[in-house]
């Protein structure tokens, strides 16, 4: 379509004018523009369609769709944070990320792990690993883990049967052996006994150990075994399969 304007004065001069119309399609506040190859068609082309500069949260010829910003930016947000997009027009992104996941710290689009071993937030009574999101407490040797998962309670390791030739203290976090009154600990393993005055011959009779005792020779057996009725010979202690099994227990703790 052309339009022209002639206009003719009273000596017969003519003028011509053909004008050039800048068509704005834009929708939702976009702004239009004219671009370069706008300006080299108008010479044939009298109706000029301007080109459009959306706001941010529009796409399309003339700025007439409401963008996903959640899938144009392939879901910006950390792995588990909920991205919503914003009803345009909306902010630069145009979208909002959710909170971080419990245990990370951020604005959604980026989380960090939060060290629950530092800076006071542990609340294991004895050592705290840090994992992520999260953290595992952990006990030191001789105690074990309770129930609630942070409380360290002391392995009695008295009970219900220890390694100690004859007789066993508890002590924090571990326990040490000691002998009967007629007993010493021998030096080259502190958890057996030797006797303090060993029976100086052999007619005592005694199938194990033999102890004198206010001069009189007494027999006796080491751990794991028992005398028999005869105070002399011995035989296996029944209670041994339940020492091996309490240790199998401490192993597994």
């Amino acid at each position: 379509v052309n339009i022209s304007f002639i206009a003719t004065d009273a000596k017969g001069a003519v003028a011509l004018l053909r004008p050039v119309f800048h068509l704005c399609a834009c929708q939702n506040g976009a702004k239009c523009v004219q671009q370069l190859d706008e300006i080299q068609t108008q010479s044939d082309n009298r109706f000029a369609i301007l080109s459009c500069e959306c706001r941010s949260g529009y796409a399309g010829h003339y700025c007439e769709n409401d963008v996903d910003a959640c899938q144009v930016n392939l879901n910006p947000c950390y792995p588990g944070v909920v991205c919503k997009d914003l009803p345009a027009p909306a902010n630069e992104s145009g979208y909002e990320c959710g909170p971080c996941p419990s245990g990370l710290t951020g604005k959604g689009d980026s989380c960090q792990d939060i060290d629950e071993c530092q800076g006071g937030l542990k609340r294991c009574s004895q050592n705290c690993y840090n994992t992520p999101g999260s953290f595992i407490c952990g006990c030191d040797n001789g105690y074990s883990l309770q129930n609630d998962g942070s409380t360290c309670q002391d392995i009695n390791e008295c009970q219900p049967l220890a390694d100690c030739m004859q007789k066993c203290e508890n002590t924090p976090g571990s326990y040490q052996c000691s002998c009967n009154s007629d007993f010493k600990v021998d030096l080259s393993d502190p958890k057996k006994c030797i006797p303090k005055f060993p029976c100086k011959d052999g007619s005592h009779g005694c199938q194990d150990v033999c102890f004198e005792s206010n001069d009189v020779a007494t027999c006796a057996c080491r751990m794991g075994y028992q005398l028999k009725s005869d105070k002399k010979s011995y035989v296996k202690d029944s209670n041994q399969k339940y020492l091996a099994l309490y240790k199998r227990v401490l192993m597994w703790r």
